[in-house]
């Protein structure tokens, strides 16, 4: 005697009664509405962050998400103009850069103001909105330089970030941009040891070459790279010495 499907209460039992085909479409039936469910569950949620987004994609750690910052509002909305021209945009925030307009040394972008030949204004972007990595960013303008840092310790990475191991980005109160005097800054990485193992450099001595004073780079080694050893701007140590010393032989 066949057990009536509904007489224990079971739903599956009832379920099971139905033809194969009909229960194939119930499924499929299902499956579509929780698809359909699905998705627009992510558009309703996607929707009011929607605004929230495209802010955040101009955002980074240095630039505020708020268009207006920068850019003119008009009746419509944000428009494309600046409310000022660069640098003085740029200054209205970076109080520390103006600042350092002051120095003695500028670098020549700098100086005329055109920071975004450096710096991107929007993401992406390297570190600091720099629109390279500062060392391919240097070389791209320094071409010398750089073609004498690939011959050299320096340049392969003894120096933290190659150029500004060494040299101010913007602006400095010494020559070069260096970051502080020549001879401090090499000691820094190099320990020269006694100085009567050392040629005599800095206070009063003199470059004769130069006229200026002398220091570690000013006629002997070559800051950003040589062939020769230990970076010297000549090949020979001895053709070196007597380009400023004279020697007699009794």
């Amino acid at each position: 005697m066949k057990m009536n499907s509904s007489s224990d209460g079971s739903e599956f039992n009832r379920f099971s009664d139905f033809p194969s085909l009909v229960k194939r479409i119930a499924i499929l039936a299902i499956l579509i509405v929780l698809i359909l469910a699905f998705l627009l569950g992510s558009e309703l949620f996607a929707r009011p962050n929607k605004e929230l987004s495209e802010k955040v994609e101009y955002s980074t750690l240095y630039h505020s998400s708020d268009c207006a910052t920068c850019h003119q509002v008009d009746a419509k909305g944000i428009s494309a103009a600046l409310k000022t021209a660069i640098p003085e945009l740029c200054l209205q925030c970076h109080n520390e850069i103006a600042e350092s307009m002051k120095a003695a040394y500028k670098h020549d972008i700098f100086a005329q103001g055109k920071c975004t030949l450096c710096h991107n204004i929007h993401p992406p972007s390297a570190d600091h909105l720099l629109k390279t990595d500062s060392s391919s960013l240097c070389q791209g303008c320094h071409r010398e330089a750089g073609e004498l840092l690939v011959t050299s310790a320096h340049g392969r990475g003894v120096v933290a970030g190659f150029c500004l191991g060494c040299h101010a980005n913007h602006s400095s109160n010494i020559s070069g941009l260096l970051r502080s005097d020549p001879i401090s800054l090499c000691v820094e990485c190099h320990n020269l040891g006694s100085k009567e193992r050392n040629h005599p450099v800095g206070g009063d001595i003199r470059d004769p070459l130069t006229g200026g004073k002398l220091t570690c780079t000013s006629s002997c080694h070559h800051p950003h790279g040589s062939t020769h050893e230990m970076m010297l701007r000549q090949e020979n140590s001895d053709g070196l010495c007597l380009s400023c010393h004279e020697m007699n032989v009794t």
